[in-house]
């Protein structure tokens, strides 16, 4: 019998600031979250299936296990200076 997978869902992250993202911010962000992914990937299954962008806020659609979910956060917000929130489970 194989190894038990965590469930995964799909969350939706918001990546806020108080003023417009250029173009150089938002690649910026859509950079260290492929890094992050590719990390955290090692843990378990990460998909990133979504970037929507705003002036102001990047909206991740990301599916990732439950117990992930507090390091993917640290591991952003140590590399910003954004507002960075988990949004609703999508899935």
């Amino acid at each position: 019998m194989a190894p038990k997978q965590p469930i995964k869902d799909v969350w939706e992250i918001k990546i806020t600031s108080k003023t417009q993202l250029s173009d150089v911010d938002r690649d910026f962000i859509v950079n260290l979250i492929n890094e992050i992914i590719w990390r955290e990937s090692k843990k378990g299954s990460v998909v990133l299936h979504d970037v929507l962008e705003s002036p102001y806020q990047s909206q991740l659609i990301v599916e990732i296990p439950y117990p992930l979910i507090p390091s993917f956060l640290s591991s952003i917000q140590d590399n910003v200076t954004y507002r960075v929130a988990l949004g609703s489970r999508l899935l």
